[in-house]
């Protein structure tokens, strides 16, 4: 089995550790749901990039969108 490795940079690394800190906690705070959106929308846009650019073939059923 090969073995793929994706880097990522510091400030990659720091948007991933930041959002997961958020995602799992219930907030009720407009403003704070409001970041964790914009950080979850910006991880999201640099993951589907780094697929791209790795051949990357999700193995999960796609969500529907709508």
């Amino acid at each position: 089995m090969a073995t793929t490795t994706i880097k990522l940079t510091r400030k990659e690394f720091a948007l991933l550790y930041e959002y997961l800190d958020r995602e799992h906690s219930f907030v009720w705070d407009p403003a704070e749901v409001g970041k964790t959106t914009k950080l979850g929308k910006e991880l999201w846009d640099r993951v589907q990039k780094i697929a791209t650019e790795q051949d990357f073939t999700p193995k999960h059923k796609a969500v529907p969108s709508g």
